[in-house]
């Protein structure tokens, strides 16, 4: 079986994370910082991209993060942009952020309308880490919704139509149970069989 190869772009300084939960036989992790982040053969040689989050506010830094806008629109293979890449992607296309009434730090409820795999086999509603000041309150076309905070009604997840690129606020790699949402990633959303 061919393995799998997954490109984790790190936004920030803290690599403490919960992604080495994805390391098995079959799947290879390779890390870079983003600096050194160049669009030339990714869709060739990674299975897919997981865009970490970031201590920089995409409002105010956007052209630090203009190439990741391009892996948007420009790369094929699926993509997880978590915390401020989500940020980023939503921002890719049409939508604007702002300041949350509060920072929202810690544990926080999200509901989702189960239309994606990769929330697949979570509760309706479900527990997850969050660490941002600033939210996404609505989108447009071409994103699409599939989870909000039912704390603070921010959108929580979206997904580019016709595409394999997701946008999660919330971090899956600081919970425990966020396992089953990286794995989903790696499972359904790749197609990478583990058996």
């Amino acid at each position: 079986m061919r393995k799998s190869r997954i490109l984790i772009v790190w936004n920030t300084n803290d690599r403490s994370s919960g992604f080495d939960s994805l390391c098995d036989q079959n799947l290879i992790l390779e890390h870079i910082d983003f600096q050194n982040l160049t669009l030339d053969k990714l869709n060739e040689e990674y299975s897919g991209i997981i865009l970490s989050g970031t201590d920089a506010s995409p409002i105010n830094n956007i052209e630090v993060y203009q190439l990741q806008q391009s892996l948007f629109n420009q790369i094929d293979i699926p993509i997880l942009a978590i915390c401020g890449a989500f940020q980023v992607m939503a921002m890719t296309f049409g939508a604007q952020i702002s300041d949350c009434d509060s920072p929202v730090y810690g544990r926080t409820s999200v509901v989702h309308n189960q239309t994606v795999p990769l929330l697949a086999k979570l509760p309706t509603e479900f527990t997850v880490f969050c660490k941002h000041r600033w939210a996404i309150r609505q989108i447009s076309a071409p994103l699409e919704a599939f989870a909000w905070s039912s704390d603070y009604s921010y959108v929580y997840g979206i997904r580019l139509k016709n595409s394999p690129h997701y946008g999660l606020q919330f971090h899956p790699e600081r919970r425990n149970d966020g396992t089953l949402v990286l794995r989903n990633f790696v499972n359904q959303i790749l197609k990478f069989d583990e058996s």
